[in-house]
């Protein structure tokens, strides 16, 4: 798991320096259809719930951009 998570944060970074560098702007309606379409997928194979889901998901762009 760890070499996992290790090519999943630099991802995340680097990621997060191109949408800073790029002037990358998402809006809030684009994050709330991002988050129903991965609830729709992940409620079926038992992820957490859609205010979970969401509060994770609205973090992890926060951190992003």
């Amino acid at each position: 798991l760890r070499p996992l998570a290790t090519k999943r944060t630099i991802w995340s970074l680097v990621l997060g320096e191109i949408a800073k560098k790029e002037k990358v702007k998402v809006s809030d309606s684009e994050i709330d259809t991002e988050i129903e379409n991965m609830t729709k997928l992940g409620t079926r194979q038992g992820f957490p719930t859609l205010n979970q889901l969401a509060q994770r998901y609205r973090e992890l762009c926060d951190k992003q951009l």
